[in-house]
Formats: C-alpha cells, sequence, structure tokens
C-alpha cells in the first residue's frame, strides 16, 4: 500500500462506490533490472488528473459528431431543396421549350391549312395576312415547314395560272379530289351550251392596229366573263373573238336554261355599255357586235382528248 495514501480515502472510495475528487488512482510499472533484481514503479495520482481529461476529451468528441451529424443532416436536406428546385426549373424549361417549338410547327402549319382550304375554293386573293406573309418572302426556321411554304406558293401561283385555261369548277374538282384523277372521263348530264362571237370580226381586225385589238378584245372578254359568272356559266373556251360557255356542266345548276338566256340578254345590255366606253376613248373605233347561240341537250361532259393531252368539253348534238 502506498505510505502517503490514508485508509479512509481508500474506504470512503470504496464506500460511496464513485470517483470524485478525493479518490486517487493507483498505476504500478514493474522494471526489470537483472535476472535477480527488479523495480515496481507506483505512482498514484487524483483520479481527475486521468478521467478529467479523458471525459472532456469524450465530451468535445460527442459534441463534434453532434455538430457533424448536424451539418451533414442540413447539408442533404439543403440538397433535397436544391434538387427539387432543379427539377422544378427543369420541367418549366422543358414545358417552355416543348410550346416554343410547338408553336413554331404547329402555327405555320395550321396557316398552311387555311390557306390551302382557300385554295380549295379557288380563293386567289392575296389580301389575308397570311399569304401577305408567305407571298412577301416571310418564312418559318425549320427547315421542313419553309420547304412546305414554299411549295404552297409554288402551288397556288401554278393553280391559278392553271385555271385561267381551265374552268374554275374543274380546277376546284381537281384540287379537292373529287374527280377520278386526270385520265379521261365523261358523264352523261343535260346541259345549256353557249356560243357568243362577235359579228364582222375580220372587219374589225382591220380596222385596228393589233394593240388596239387587244385591248377591245380584252375589254370586252373582261366585261363578258363576269357576266357569265354571275349566271353560273362555265367558259370553257376561248376561241379567237368567241365564247363558249356550259350551263349546268361541271356542275349542277338549277334552271340552267333560263340562266343561259338572261346570260345572253345581259351580254346585250352591256355591250352597249362597252360601246360607249370605246367611243369615248377614240370616235374611230368601230361599234361592237355580238351573236349568241343557246341550246338544251343531252351531252357527254368531262374529259376528253387523248391519252396525252385533253380538255374539258361536251359532245352531242
Amino acid at each position: 500500500k502506498s505510505s502517503f495514501l490514508s485508509q479512509q480515502q481508500l474506504e470512503t472510495c470504496g464506500e460511496k462506490g464513485t470517483l470524485d475528487e478525493d479518490c486517487v488512482q493507483v498505476g504500478t510499472q514493474l522494471i526489470q533490472l537483472d535476472p535477480y533484481t527488479a523495480w515496481l514503479a507506483v505512482i498514484a495520482l487524483p483520479y481527475g488528473a486521468f478521467s478529467g481529461r479523458s471525459a472532456l476529451m469524450s465530451t468535445r468528441t460527442d459534441e463534434e459528431l453532434d455538430r457533424v451529424q448536424k451539418d451533414a443532416s442540413d447539408t442533404h436536406e439543403k440538397w433535397q431543396w436544391i434538387g427539387l428546385a432543379l427539377c422544378l426549373l427543369m420541367a418549366v424549361l422543358s414545358l417552355a421549350i416543348g410550346f416554343s417549338i410547338g408553336m413554331l410547327v404547329v402555327r405555320p402549319l395550321r396557316r398552311l391549312g387555311r390557306l390551302m382550304r382557300q385554295l380549295g375554293d379557288m380563293n386567289f386573293k392575296h389580301e389575308g395576312p397570311e399569304f401577305k406573309d408567305l407571298f412577301s418572302g416571310r418564312r418559318s426556321r425549320i427547315d421542313d415547314i419553309r420547304r412546305l411554304q414554299e411549295s404552297f406558293c409554288n402551288l397556288s401561283l401554278g393553280v391559278e395560272a392553271f385555271s385561267k385555261f381551265v374552268p374554275d369548277e374543274v380546277v376546284r374538282s381537281f384540287v379537292r379530289g373529287n374527280l377520278k384523277g386526270p385520265g379521261l372521263c365523261v358523264v352523261q348530264r343535260e346541259v345549256t351550251i353557249m356560243f357568243a362571237d362577235l359579228r364582222d370580226s375580220t372587219t374589225l381586225a382591220e380596222a385596228l392596229d393589233q394593240g388596239q385589238l387587244l385591248r377591245v378584245l380584252t375589254r370586252y372578254f373582261s366585261v363578258m366573263t363576269k357576266i357569265i359568272d354571275g349566271f353560273d356559266g362555265v367558259l370553257a373556251e376561248i376561241q379567237g373573238d368567241g365564247l363558249l360557255v356550259f350551263f349546268n356542266a361541271p356542275q349542277d345548276v338549277n334552271r340552267h336554261a333560263e340562266k343561259a338566256v338572261c346570260s345572253a340578254l345581259s351580254q346585250q345590255l352591256a355591250l352597249r355599255l362597252i360601246n360607249k366606253e370605246l367611243q369615248g376613248h377614240s370616235s374611230a373605233l368601230p361599234k361592237l357586235q355580238v351573236r349568241i347561240g343557246l341550246h338544251t341537250g343531252q351531252v357527254l361532259a368531262g374529259n376528253i382528248g387523248s391519252e396525252k393531252k385533253m380538255k374539258f368539253g361536251c359532245l352531242g348534238d
């Protein structure tokens, strides 16, 4: 036993069963000097000298662990919120990009759809904003849609030019797909046929130079064509100075014979106004006189001709 440890201190520590500042802790170490000699080193120190630092280190370690766990939890929660915010941001950006791309694709296609319907109705007025945008050169930034727009412009111009040589109803039927195709095809139906030509056209051609003759015929044909259209007639051909007109072909026309007669009378009345207009420009111009013939009967109406060249016409008595 250590000589400086009182029996009371040892008994007090033993009786209390606790270790406080009145207790000491003893440590021993055997030191072998030689085979016959050994020293026993005994160290007695207050218990707090060992346990105080250990408890302090333990406390600090626990506090550090708590702090690290809290920081890790805060960091985890922070990155969860950041991840959620990024997901929401990506979703919003995806919707915005999808909507923008959709508008870039859908809007031009819708405009083309409206223009195709107008083209199907043979509406060649380029006054709408869609027509103005396309024909002014404004195109979509998407290559495929831009090529569609360019193709539509070429198609529109081609159909418009084609309709000047072929009856509008025939062109409209082809555009809408109502006809079986551009092949030979005729149907039997009752048709009123009108043929109108200028009287003494040879004398008229000799009296006028080429420029004057062209202006006179253009004015005459323009007025007569509007009258024919107003009575649902179809101008099939312009034969020199004559007009070949069908009523009830290719489309159905109610009371087509009556409308043909009314059209003929209107042309005669309009010719008076044309002569006044021409005389106002030059008194040397001769007066125009028109001869009109009408006939109603059963014919074969449709595409007639050869496999390579054909026209819309009627065959019958």
